[in-house]
């Protein structure tokens, strides 16, 4: 690492019009200011770049783990609409199964046989009430579907977080790199 000499020592001023530059260490061995703030400002860019890179991955982190939080709870209310759902179909046809029995009693009990229009009229409630308990069921697995994809999508959302988290701390860390490695070619060039 030879540009850590001039970094601790500075550079001596040449013949060819270059100017010396001060070092942490001072041409009597003292330590000068010059090179104490030279020092300090890059472990300062070293830790903020360090920081920065650690924020990153952090916040990329956090932004993954709520995404599947939010994944689970929208896995959690698909199953319980399908719950819901089921349960609505049943009681569709539970009360269609009794409007019929109803529409049978009646027409019993007023001597109507089960043939022509009451029976026509029979047919025509259980056809309605079976649509309707498809339909019901339809609607509450669309929603169901629709809160499985959300779900999905919530975790790619969080995968893509954090890889982007990863992403960017490694950006961070390869503009710091730069910088020191700029501030350390300038202090051996001068050199």
């Amino acid at each position: 690492m030879p540009f850590l000499i001039p970094l601790l020592v500075g550079t001596a001023a040449t013949t060819g019009g270059a100017a010396a530059t001060a070092g942490i260490i001072g041409a009597a061995g003292a330590v000068t200011a010059a090179g104490v703030l030279g020092a300090v400002g890059v472990a300062g860019a070293i830790g903020a770049g360090v920081t920065a890179a650690k924020a990153a991955g952090f916040s990329g982190d956090l932004q993954g783990k709520l995404a599947e939080r939010e994944a689970k709870r929208l896995e959690l209310e698909a199953v319980q609409r399908r719950k819901a759902g089921k349960a609505a179909v049943d009681i569709e046809k539970d009360q269609l199964r009794r409007n019929i029995e109803t529409l049978r009693a009646r027409r019993a009990a007023a001597g109507v046989q089960s043939a022509g229009t009451p029976l026509l009229f029979e047919l025509e409630a259980v056809r309605i009430g079976t649509l309707d308990a498809i339909q019901t069921g339809a609607n509450i697995e669309i929603g169901a579907q629709q809160a499985e994809s959300a779900a999905e999508l919530a975790r790619i959302r969080g995968r893509a977080a954090k890889e982007e988290g990863k992403l960017r701390a490694g950006t961070s860390l390869f503009r710091t790199a730069g910088s020191v490695g700029t501030f350390a070619a300038n202090r051996f060039l001068a050199a």
